[in-house]
């Protein structure tokens, strides 16, 4: 409770739309036919899941709940797995995207029977 009324609500609450709203509008028929919204509500997913990690770990270090444990390297681990994650969903939106108007350039021809 205290993450949506303290000090990083906002990030919480883009947490939550991008994570719970924009996905549960796609069973709104209009919406959830249009490609375009598709794309988007894929994309506030993958950075819904970005803020995820955000939110439970600045949260977790402004209440002082790290351990002597942590190096200082660990924010930086963080970081660089999360941007690969995001490079991952990028290439695999490229290719989505790329086979979906490469299946859309070929038009499958009629093929006349010889009977």
């Amino acid at each position: 409770m205290n993450r949506s009324n303290g000090p990083y609500a906002i990030f919480y609450w883009i947490l939550f739309i991008t994570t719970t709203a924009l996905p549960f509008s796609l069973f709104i028929k209009k919406l959830g036919t249009k490609y375009w919204y598709m794309i988007l509500v894929v994309f506030s997913l993958k950075i819904g899941a970005f803020y995820e990690y955000f939110v439970i770990l600045t949260t977790s270090f402004h209440r002082d709940y790290g351990t002597e444990n942590y190096n200082e390297n660990f924010l930086n681990t963080v970081l660089i797995g999360i941007s690969l994650l995001f490079l991952q969903s990028l290439i695999f939106v490229i290719i989505g995207l790329y086979s979906f108007s490469f299946y859309n350039r070929i038009k499958p021809q009629k093929v006349k029977s010889f009977l």
